[in-house]
């Protein structure tokens, strides 16, 4: 089971690598054939975003698990621990943690 760290560097890492063979795939034809079948070329590109794009998404789910945690200094954000001790944080104490993450 991969963390959150190494889930998104791996989707970094396929999407660059998606890019390069998007890329590759283009110049090889190009330089062979003197034209080049988009199919491939869209296709690695395709899987670039949708994994630059699970990336970001991972890393937003990595902020707001900091965050939750911080708001409800260590203990058990699950069972929404400040809501049942009647902490009650602001939209502005909220945003601030949110930009400090």
């Amino acid at each position: 089971m991969k963390s959150l760290d190494e889930a998104i560097q791996h989707c970094m890492e396929v999407a660059e690598k998606q890019e390069k063979l998007a890329e590759n795939s283009m110049n090889i034809q190009i330089k062979k054939y003197k034209v080049y079948d988009a199919d491939e070329y869209i296709k690695c590109k395709e899987c670039a975003e949708e994994h630059r794009q699970l990336a970001e998404w991972l890393k937003e789910l990595k902020r707001f698990k900091a965050l939750q945690c911080k708001s409800c200094n260590g203990y058990d954000c699950e069972e929404n621990w400040c809501y049942r001790h009647g902490i009650d944080r602001s939209y502005d104490d909220f945003c601030s943690d949110w930009e400090e993450i």
